[in-house]
């Protein structure tokens, strides 16, 4: 089995990657700073380093060099991509610079280029039509629904363009349609409540039962800012994660002129990175 060391000093991104990297089948050992890092080589030689530029101890190409000395293939990311670091990346030995937020097929790729292993066939494009069926395959997913605002009806036909027969949630007089589910039914109750104040520019959620309210980018905190303040918020709220004894829940807002939200059923929240961090490689959700 191919061994990498993966270093990232932030834990949400190295968890990510390590899931990833151990579900597409690589031994992986993840740490947050160089030293730590050397500290792991020593113990054991990996087959190739993948790490962070900016790491809390040392400089990432600094310690490319280092590696350089000892032959090991290094593969640097930045969220800071630039023609200058491009060349400095260069300068310092590194295989290649990847840019973050990373593509998971790009990653993947790109290290069984580097490693000589044969390349992963490309994922499908997600798209509203295969987007659930392609969650369903991330480890932790139990269940998936994708729901939009019902049309409303057309002027002077009385008639909505719903298909006949519909299943119809929302909060008070708004409705959704459940367009598409798979895996283990989500219980309507459990985001009902949610679906308004994600897709229609609310600042607060109603808090139901033990689930704990997170948004991105920004934490909401209702009653601690100013209408106008906590309005800007609501314009960029994008994902709301609702934490249950039992398990995790995840709405997002999906792009398009209609109003649509997907809802994704965890296991519990250790997964939530992973499908945040997939669905927004793959260009699906901004967050």
């Amino acid at each position: 089995m191919i061994d990498l060391l993966l270093i990232e000093p932030n834990s949400g991104v190295r968890k990510t990657l390590e899931r990833l990297l151990e579900t597409s089948g690589y031994s992986i050992r993840g740490v947050t700073r160089g030293t730590d890092a050397l500290r792991q080589i020593s113990r054991q030689r990996p087959d190739l380093v993948l790490s962070e530029v900016t790491l809390p101890d040392t400089g990432g190409l600094e310690l490319c060099l280092q590696l350089q000395l000892s032959g090991l293939p290094v593969l640097l990311m930045s969220s800071g991509v630039n023609e200058q670091l491009r060349r400095d990346t260069q300068g310092a030995g590194a295989l290649e610079l990847l840019s973050k937020p990373l593509s998971e097929s790009l990653l993947l790729s790109r290290l069984a280029h580097h490693l000589n292993l044969p390349v992963p066939p490309a994922p499908r494009v997600l798209r509203p039509s295969n987007v659930l069926g392609s969650l369903m395959t991330r480890p932790g997913m139990l269940g998936a629904v994708r729901a939009a605002l019902n049309p409303a009806p057309q002027a002077g036909s009385g008639e909505s363009s719903t298909p006949q027969n519909p299943r119809l949630v929302g909060p008070d007089s708004e409705e959704y349609l459940v367009l598409e589910e798979l895996g283990r039914p989500v219980p309507i109750a459990l985001y009902r409540a949610f679906l308004k104040p994600l897709t229609q520019g609310h600042a607060a959620a109603p808090q139901r039962g033990p689930a704990t309210l997170t948004a991105a980018p920004d934490r909401l905190s209702p009653g601690a800012r100013s209408a106008e303040d906590r309005g800007a918020e609501a314009a960029e709220l994008q994902c709301i994660q609702l934490e249950y004894p039992e398990h995790c829940l995840l709405l997002f807002r999906l792009p398009g002129e209609t109003p649509t939200v997907l809802v994704c059923l965890l296991q519990n929240s250790s997964y939530a990175s992973l499908v945040k961090y997939y669905l927004q490689s793959s260009d699906y959700v901004r967050l």
